[in-house]
């Protein structure tokens, strides 16, 4: 008897999928639909539908919202509970489950979708970057499911779930295309829920339930169709040789993997709406902010220090976040500084001049410090309590967001300094965000800076950069390509945020960069290049680069200083800085930061060591000019002789190195010093009779 194959897939027929959710898991799930739906074609037809299980009205209509507009969708919701497994609730409840019980639904999936004989099941916490009716066209024959193997699961020696269920055809049960009418023909939800319950130990919640019962009748998928990019990043078992062996395709190494992924599964606790530096993350928020969720504001926080959160703690965390900005009427004005631990003192400066010329108590001041593991513990604190009542300020850790193994600094700057690009992807809850440097000070409320319209296709605001010579312009003409008129300074800038994140402009910085090693001013002279014709330039006054008060051109700007840039290697803390004329601002704010004695003291000792190592090799370098002059000023005359000799003749020579042979022989026994050099005074002679002959 011939095995009975499922109907082929046509394009006059509907392509099936199904996600499961309750309202912990609605954030996730919109977002998955969402990312579905962005990607249908439209020559197809797909039913979406959405098992509920105690989601509210709200969020039903939101899952409704993802197909607004789009014809070829239909989107169903099917209410429905996990009420047959309840009595295992006491023999698991102790047990960290990684999945929310909901996903047990997935036992009933062939009784809820009757009609149905094949249907695709997709997680939550997934991100769909391609046509899902290239994994529905996959044929089942008389196979329980097809889904992608789960690394590294496969490649652990020995097996750590058991082996009953070991092997290369272990498989993740993110994203499955089940064949429902086989689940019918064999009782399948039957044999589940048997095996549920008598693995009361099993913390996966369904994955090994379903690898136990279908055994040996998976088709295998390519690994793009579930990439768990997370759970690859933290194990060193992927053997790459034996991926290549499976797949027939070239994944030799985890960035080949990240490159073909069609499908993304955050299937580790490294949720990208928890935590706004987990795998993937950027990709999450684009998706996030297309969706109906799009005005509701993303709280995250920092993989650094934490440990697995469970989907309930989450969405407390979450919904706390939420709260809190509910009782606060006031408009958020969001500002970003990136300092080093070097800098964080002069920060405290910066923050305090924000503070001392805030106007109005009709806004709320949130003060963002980026920063990696190079800030010590003791500033961050220092930082944080500089907030005031309508000004918070808060430390977040992005070290896990961009390699700093590839970056590259010159002179003063630091690394950091690219941490600004990571603004729009970290803080995209808001529309516009203000960074500024740590070498700066403000004498207006910066409300004003944030208030200035950017315009429409304009990316970010910043305030033109004046070229002070020849060489720069050069540069920035020949190298750059840019009209030097047009440069701006990166030290204050404002961001609209989405438009950055979906431009792609990071990805575009960091591949220039990459590429490039000859930028005077990394970060800024990118910035230029990436974003040209897409900036708008800000008046002066919210810029003033301290060392441009010495162009002519720049007088009419010394009176209007908004914001003070103290740029180049020329600080007011500095002794080389100290006296400038509007040094005299920064040590204004400087003296109501709780680090002023530190800023003093530092800077103090710095020049003092500076002092005496500069003494000390003037002194070294004294000795050995010294000794080399002793030892080869006879060399040195005798090979001038010789050579005028040879241009000249013997006469000419003799007479012209007399002084010369009379000075080298002084020397040698210290016959002469500075006040007393024949060769000096001989010069000046000649040099006043070829100035008198001219004259005359």
């Amino acid at each position: 008897m011939m095995k009975k194959k499922n109907r082929p897939y046509t394009k006059d027929r509907f392509i099936n999928c199904v996600l499961i959710t309750d309202d912990n898991y609605i954030t996730p799930t919109v977002v998955a639909i969402q990312s579905i739906v962005n990607n249908c074609n439209k020559n197809n037809k797909y039913n979406l539908y959405v098992i509920c299980d105690n989601v509210s009205d709200i969020n039903k209509n939101l899952i409704k919202t993802c197909s607004y507009n789009v014809g070829n969708v239909n989107i169903s919701l099917i209410d429905s509970n996990v009420d047959f497994l309840l009595e295992t609730d006491d023999e698991t409840k102790d047990i960290y489950m990684v999945a929310n019980k909901t996903a047990l639904l997935k036992f009933k999936l062939a009784e809820i979708l009757k009609s149905l004989d094949k249907v695709l099941y997709l997680d939550g916490d997934i991100l769909v970057n391609c046509d899902i009716a290239e994994i529905y066209k996959v044929e089942l024959y008389n196979n329980y499911v097809a889904a992608v193997r789960d690394l590294p699961q496969v490649f652990l020696e020995p097996q750590l779930i058991g082996s009953e269920i070991s092997g290369i055809n272990y498989f993740n049960s993110g994203v499955m295309l089940l064949n429902l009418q086989k689940f019918r023909e064999d009782k399948i939800k039957q044999k589940l829920i048997k095996l549920k319950k008598e693995k009361t130990d099993d913390n996966l919640m369904d994955q090994n339930v379903f690898n136990i019962a279908f055994k040996n009748k998976v088709v295998q998928l390519d690994l793009s169709y579930n990439v768990c990019y997370a759970n690859y990043l933290s194990t060193k078992r992927l053997d790459y040789s034996k991926l290549k062996k499976y797949y027939k395709k070239d994944y030799s190494s985890i960035d080949k993997i990240k490159e073909q992924a069609k499908i993304i599964h955050y299937s580790s606790f490294l949720k990208p709406w928890i935590y706004y530096d987990a795998p993937f993350a950027e990709l999450w928020v684009k998706a996030y902010y297309l969706s109906p969720l799009k005005d509701k504001p993303l709280h995250r926080i920092s993989l650094d220090g934490q440990t697995n959160i469970s989907y309930k703690k989450a969405n407390i965390l979450l919904s706390q976040k939420n709260d809190e900005d509910m009782h606060i009427k006031k408009k958020i004005i969001p500002i970003v500084l990136c300092p080093d631990h070097n800098y964080a003192k002069y920060a405290t400066v910066t923050i305090q001049s924000i503070i001392d010329n805030i106007t109005s108590n009709q806004f709320e001041y949130r003060i963002y410090i980026f920063h990696d593991e190079e800030m010590f513990l003791r500033d961050k604190e220092v930082l944080k309590k500089l907030s005031t009542n309508n000004v918070k300020v808060e430390c977040l850790d992005v070290r896990n967001l961009i390699d700093k193994t590839k970056l590259y600094s010159r002179a003063h700057y630091s690394k950091q300094m690219f941490y600004r690009w990571l603004i729009p992807e970290v803080l995209p809850q808001y529309t516009k965000v203000i960074y500024i440097d740590c070498d700066v000070v403000l004498n207006d409320d910066i409300v004003n800076l944030y208030n200035i319209p950017l315009g429409d296709k304009n990316i970010v605001g910043a305030v033109r950069n004046p070229v002070q010579n020849q060489k720069m312009e050069n540069y920035l003409s020949s190298v750059l390509k840019i009209n030097p008129s047009d440069y701006v300074n990166s030290g204050v800038m404002v961001f609209y945020t989405r438009k950055f994140l979906f431009q792609n402009i990071k990805e575009k910085c960091l591949e220039l960069l990459y590429n490039h090693d000859v930028f005077l001013c990394p970060d800024q002279d990118v910035i230029n290049i990436v974003l040209k014709d897409k900036i708008k330039f800000l008046p002066s006054g919210w810029n003033l680069q301290w060392e441009n008060l010495t162009l002519t051109n720049y007088d009419k700007y010394k009176n209007t200083h908004n914001i003070i840039h103290f740029t180049t290697g020329v600080k007011p803390w500095k002794l080389n800085g100290v006296n400038h004329s509007l040094a005299e601002y920064f040590w204004k704010y400087a003296r109501k930061s709780p680090l002023y004695e530190e800023i003093l003291y530092s800077n103090i000792d710095f020049a003092i060591n500076k002092l005496i190592k500069s003494n000390s090799t003037k002194q070294e370098t004294k000795k050995k000019e010294k000794k080399k002059l002793i030892i080869t000023w006879p060399f040195r005359a005798m090979r001038l002789f010789f050579k005028n000799w040879k241009d000249k003749n013997f006469k000419y020579a003799c007479k012209e190195n007399k002084i010369k042979w009379k000075y080298a022989f002084n020397r040698l026994f210290h016959k002469v010093d500075k006040d007393n050099n024949p060769i000096i005074k001989v010069r000046k002679e000649r040099n006043k009779k070829n100035k008198k002959g001219k004259n005359e």
